[in-house]
């Protein structure tokens, strides 16, 4: 099992550092416990540093900055003997603000490069995650928080089923945007039949 450790201010004079340690991971959120969980079941010494080891995940959550368009395609995440993941290597959803499904989705990425003894290989594989999804999604965040999106999705949300359905999905990762238009454009009936039915009826917020 991971250690989890409080993070010392001088690394080298830590009894708890000065264990056997394979990987070191720093922070004891969402990603850092997921990485640690991945490492520990594959056999290696895995120790966790946080300012808060006698509450590892914290119960609290709010919308994080994503990266522009620029960002993305600059952005270092790993060197030599180190690695970024979750929040810190700047997997977030640029227009929900949603981070968790990335923070577990790059722990995966980094414990299959480090199991494979090929760290080279977890930078490359971010970029093909970030590329297929939130890096492309980037470029349309100033459309997507244009007043008259918003009042238009808001509009929809109050009276489609459908739409909160594919907000609920998009939000928590679950629906891909490289199939995000493919899907929009087969429920776009559905839309228009649940959003006139129920503004009729004032059926707002309804199932």
């Amino acid at each position: 099992m991971p250690r989890v450790v409080k993070k010392p201010a001088r690394v080298g004079k830590s009894s708890a550092s000065s264990r056997k340690t394979d990987i070191a991971i720093v922070g004891a959120g969402v990603a850092g416990c997921r990485l640690a969980y991945l490492l520990a079941g594959q056999g290696f010494e895995v120790t966790l540093f946080d300012p808060k080891p006698a509450s590892p995940v914290r119960n609290w959550a709010k919308p994080m900055p994503g990266l522009g368009p620029q960002a993305f395609s600059d952005n270092t995440v790993a060197g030599p003997d180190w690695a970024l993941i979750g929040d810190a290597s700047g997997s977030v959803d640029s227009l929900t603000g949603e981070g968790i499904y990335y923070a577990l989705k790059t722990a995966h990425l980094l414990a299959e490069a480090l199991v494979d003894d090929n760290l080279r290989a977890y930078e490359p594989a971010w970029k093909a995650m970030a590329a297929a999804g939130i890096a492309k999604v980037s470029k349309k965040r100033g459309t997507f928080y244009h007043p008259a999106t918003l009042r238009a999705l808001g509009f929809l949300l109050d009276y489609s089923p459908s739409i909160r359905a594919l907000a609920c999905d998009v939000s928590s990762g679950s629906q891909r945007y490289d199939t995000l238009r493919t899907r929009i454009k087969s429920e776009i009936p559905a839309y228009i039949k649940e959003t006139l039915f129920n503004l009729f009826f004032s059926r707002k917020g309804h199932l």
